[in-house]
């Protein structure tokens, strides 16, 4: 049983680094969302050209997320960039 446990030990580790990894992401994609609305941060202070930039990178990091449940972390990482 403890051999059993060592042996997915890593596999377990990697699963967690995944899933924290794509709810960093999902909370960063939150956090940007909500600052755009924010008159208190971002809302009227970028140019309408700025401010549709970072909704369509929220759009595409939104979808990215619906689209790929089981990505690797890496991928959500590089997501948040």
């Amino acid at each position: 049983m403890l051999r059993e446990a060592e042996e997915f030990a890593e596999q377990d580790k990697l699963a967690k680094e995944r899933i924290e990894a794509r709810q960093s992401l999902d909370n960063y994609l939150y956090s940007v969302k909500s600052s755009l609305n924010d008159p208190e941060k971002l809302k009227g202070k970028l140019s309408s050209g700025d401010q549709s930039t970072v909704e369509d990178a929220l759009k595409d990091g939104q979808s990215f997320l619906d689209e790929n449940p089981d990505a690797e972390k890496d991928q959500y990482d590089e997501k948040r960039k």
